[in-house]
């Protein structure tokens, strides 16, 4: 039994330091190469990357930073910053919204630029501190007169597309924003219009009980009023993801239209600023690109935010990408792997102390030693008859938990999907469910299937173990694919 942990504990430490290695030579290499693809990455020079705009910070006095393991390595700075998360890919977990508000008590800013929905967890979070009372007066700066909020929550909608009939660029979907709050001093006279791009815009979940005892749920766009920067009284919330691609989307008596929209909040909590924007594509490449051509004011608008989020004395900008799709082929994927592990160890204080010291013995005991004998760190094996060539690799997938995370990131995709396609903003799977049993009855059956899957991912969330066989995921995803085609 000493001997296998032994081993094991060898081999993976020799793992670590290979992957380590390797990947730090990568991404030297992609990075001479311009090769880093992840979206929203502030390395990355491809059209949705945020290359631009870390120039754009460089030249104007800030220091850039980037963090790929988790938000407590924001608290090794000891000073307040900037902290920015712009288009995450993945929930943030308690222990990551605790040290974000641990850096707001401390006298840093928050940005969050987000239209794929995963902040809402950051949203929820921190107005889950307050009643719903008290959320509602600190949003709209009163108190319902003639009832009391039992229940309120502010969140991204991704399952609408903010389009504006009056103000775009080549499709209606790219609208041009030249309705600005100049009030709070954020947008110098250099920003008169900019280009947001497939922009979502902010909803408002309350239920209010009245005097009298009745209660009413409302469920509609944050006012705009409210808001740091709107569209014209001409847009619509489309829901139609296909229309919008192919320029032929129009108002639906159904959708949200006829009043502004806002792409934009901010608040202020004791000396701590938080901007949230609902379109991360107003500052990529692109889109600094086309606005240099066509003359918007993205680059302008990008400086006067970061201006008004350091309030002069945070130079430092710490970009989070702890939470992007960083896939196996790109080079930062074994780094951001690597350090994550070492900071999810390091949280718990009785291991903490240990790591330097397992290092310390590794390097000068153990690796010395290896020197006078012959390594193997894989095991020769023979392909047995009868056996799939790929066996081998399911395997791999299946006890490093890769099936079980692809399986929790497609169907978790999938809920994004009928939302946008069915324009429903329920987030509960049975609702989701029986709203789409409503308007697509073509798909009952398959639906009847889906619920069966999703009981398993809910499962899978709440951290609860089930076990699977590779045939079971291959029929769900085959499932999945065959509901996706249909919507």
């Amino acid at each position: 039994m000493s001997s296998g942990l032994g081993m094991l504990a060898k081999f993976s430490l020799w793992a670590f330091m290979i992957l380590m290695a390797s990947s730090i030579g990568l991404a030297i290499l992609a990075s001479s190469m311009n090769y880093v693809s992840t979206p929203y990455s502030l390395i990355s020079t491809a059209k949705n990357g945020l290359s631009e705009l870390r120039k754009i910070l460089r030249d104007n006095g800030f220091e850039t930073s980037v963090i790929i393991s988790d938000p407590e390595a924001a608290m090794n700075l000891n000073e307040p910053l900037v902290y920015v998360i712009i288009g995450p890919t993945l929930d943030y977990d308690m222990q990551s919204l605790i040290t974000l508000l641990y850096l707001l008590q401390n006298g840093s800013s928050l940005m969050i630029v987000d239209d794929f929905g995963r902040a809402n967890s950051i949203i929820d979070a921190f107005f889950s501190l307050l009643n719903p009372n008290e959320m509602f007066q600190f949003i709209f700066g009163h108190k319902p007169a003639d009832a009391n909020v039992t229940k309120l929550r502010l969140y991204i909608n991704t399952s609408v597309v903010v389009l504006d009939a009056s103000s775009y660029w080549k499709n209606p979907a790219n609208i041009i924003v030249e309705d600005f709050d100049r009030s709070l001093g954020i947008f110098s006279p250099n920003v008169q219009r900019i280009l947001a791009r497939f922009a979502s815009t902010f909803f408002i979940d309350v239920e209010l009980s009245y005097i009298n005892g009745s209660k009413k749920r409302y469920n509609v766009p944050i006012p705009s009023e409210l808001g740091i920067m709107r569209t014209t009284q001409y847009s619509w919330l489309e829901t139609d993801l296909k229309s919008i691609i192919e320029g032929t989307a129009r108002p639906d008596y159904t959708e949200f239209g006829g009043v502004p929209f806002t792409i934009g909040l901010t608040f202020t909590i004791g000396g701590s600023r938080i901007m949230i924007i609902s379109d991360p594509d107003i500052f990529t490449n692109e889109a600094f690109e086309i606005s240099q051509k066509s003359g918007f004011d993205n680059r302008a608008f990008a400086l006067d935010v970061f201006r008004w989020l350091s309030d002069g004395k945070r130079r430092i900008v710490l970009f989070d990408e702890s939470r992007k799709g960083i896939t196996p082929e790109n080079p930062l994927f074994g780094i951001a792997v690597s350090v994550k592990a070492i900071s999810f160890i390091s949280r718990y204080w009785i291991i903490a102390p240990l790591i330097p010291l397992i290092f310390t013995l590794f390097f000068a005991a153990y690796i010395p030693r290896q020197f006078k004998e012959e390594v193997k760190i894989f095991k020769v094996t023979r392909k047995r008859e009868g056996i799939p060539p790929y066996y081998g690799r399911y395997l791999w997938y299946m006890y490093k938990g890769g099936l079980e995370e692809a399986f929790k990131i497609i169907v978790g995709d999938l809920k994004q999907a009928i939302k946008l396609k069915t324009g429903t903003t329920e987030t509960e799977w049975d609702r989701i469910l029986e709203h789409l049993k409503r308007v697509r009855p073509d798909l009952s059956n398959l639906t009847d299937q889906l619920g069966e899957i999703t009981k398993i991912w809910d499962l899978m969330m709440k951290g609860k173990r089930v076990k699977l066989r590779i045939t079971d995921y291959t029929k769900m995803f085959e499932l999945i694919k065959q509901i996706r085609s249909k919507l």
